[in-house]
């Protein structure tokens, strides 16, 4: 069986663009505080650590989280599958560009910010630029890898 190839990655960041938003306008509505408080805790363990392995993994725990409320949802589970098959994407960028991490964190900090305040359209916005983001940083990731040679700075 094969892996991802870029343009399998592409369309999956492309797909999550469109579904989640329409997910994170039922789940911020829906959200209780103490899945909030979950999301928060895995924040900062996301800024505790400098591994790679565990902050993608406190990552996609903390998105999850987030859209628990809305868990049993069709949409949801769609999210769940694309989101589980770019996580391992998210973990070979970081390891060739670790500083992105900080950038994920404060990003993730508004995120939570929009949930506490109930901001689904700034949240829904985010939540687009958060994925179009990282889909910049694996892209950049797998173009070194595939040629050898380092990432654009744009």
């Amino acid at each position: 069986m094969r892996g991802l190839t870029l343009e399998d990655v592409r369309e999956i960041y492309r797909l999550r663009m469109v579904l989640e938003p329409m997910l994170v306008e039922s789940a911020i509505l829906h959200t209780p505080p103490e899945l909030l408080r979950r999301a928060e805790e895995l924040h900062a363990m996301m800024l505790d650590t400098v591994d790679v392995v565990a902050w993608t993994e406190f990552n996609r725990q903390f998105h999850a989280v987030l859209f628990e409320s809305q868990e049993e949802t069709r949409l949801a589970n769609f999210v769940k599958t694309l989101r589980d098959a770019a996580t391992p994407y998210i973990a070979l960028s970081l390891f060739m560009r670790p500083e992105h991490i900080a950038a994920s964190n404060l990003e993730h900090a508004e995120i939570l910010d929009h949930y506490r305040q109930k901001d689904v359209q700034r949240a829904k916005q985010h939540e687009v630029e958060h994925l179009g983001a990282t889909l910049k940083i694996i892209v950049e990731a797998i173009e070194k890898a595939d040629n050898g040679h380092p990432p654009s700075s744009e």
